[in-house]
């Protein structure tokens, strides 16, 4: 992978990044993938169990399987300070966007469209009126 774009680039990179901070601001150096595997799996999250695995994961190869359990997890493990905590949702938003809309550029133009329909409010009225019913 190390010569390919990663499928996904944003939530795993900035995991490696906070675990190495982590531990470098706690412990006095990087914790390493082993240690946020095993406090994953204290904190209920066992499907990242692999140093193969974890490493795909921080490269931009593979998003976690249930989302929310993750990061509910990893906060907890990276001990995620508030605005922390909302960019590892928003990373895993943008990965999910990058592949759901092939690439950077694709996101781009989601944004672009839901300011052009009035953000999620204006989506929100849209969806109602496309299907009878409100998703709030």
């Amino acid at each position: 992978m190390a010569s390919e774009t990663p499928k996904y680039g944003y939530l795993g990179s900035l995991v490696k990044k906070l675990r190495e901070q982590f531990g470098s601001d706690v412990i006095g150096k990087k914790m390493t993938q082993k240690a946020f595997m095993a406090g994953l799996r204290d904190e209920g999250y066992g499907h990242l169990n692999t140093g193969a695995g974890a490493s795909e994961f921080e490269q931009g190869g593979t998003l976690p399987r249930d989302p929310k359990k993750f990061l509910d997890a990893a906060s907890e493990v990276l001990r995620a300070d508030p605005e922390e905590a909302r960019m590892l949702v928003l990373s895993l938003g943008m990965d999910v966007l990058k592949d759901a809309y092939d690439g950077e550029d694709g996101v781009n133009q989601f944004f672009a469209d839901m300011h052009k329909i009035g953000g999620p409010e204006g989506f929100r009225k849209r969806y109602a009126s496309l299907t009878g019913q409100s998703q709030e």
